[in-house]
């Protein structure tokens, strides 16, 4: 396996609705399948609720704690449907749906007309 997985669903209304397709009892298996086809170990799946201040700090600091390689998310929209910097500075991050990867940006590095760096 490549190492730890983390999971984060946000506390969205539709999600506190188990008649409601994104009710998060339904996502944790679809969770579960992406860490598992991706290669990762479930380490662990962390809910924060509406009321929660800075979810995006919080889950930052869970995974600094753990020291995951990986979060895994339902979607963008548990990050008001955009990527969370200050999350994919430190880790990886995986939606389920749509299947797509976020990766920590590599250092830049100027390269001149030689080849040598800058």
């Amino acid at each position: 396996m490549r190492g730890n997985s983390h999971v984060r669903f946000g506390g969205r209304s539709w999600e506190t609705d188990p008649r409601q397709p994104g009710h998060r009892a339904q996502g944790r298996p679809y969770i579960r399948s992406r860490a598992q086809r991706l290669g990762y170990d479930l380490a662990k799946i962390v809910t924060f609720s509406a009321r929660t201040v800075d979810p995006e700090g919080r889950l930052v600091n869970v995974v600094q704690a753990l020291d995951v390689d990986t979060v895994i998310a339902p979607s963008l929209e548990h990050f008001d449907g955009r990527v969370p910097e200050r999350l994919v500075r430190g880790c990886e991050l995986n939606t389920v749906n749509p299947e797509a990867t976020y990766a920590p940006h590599a250092p830049f590095q100027f390269v001149d007309a030689d080849g040598d760096g800058a």
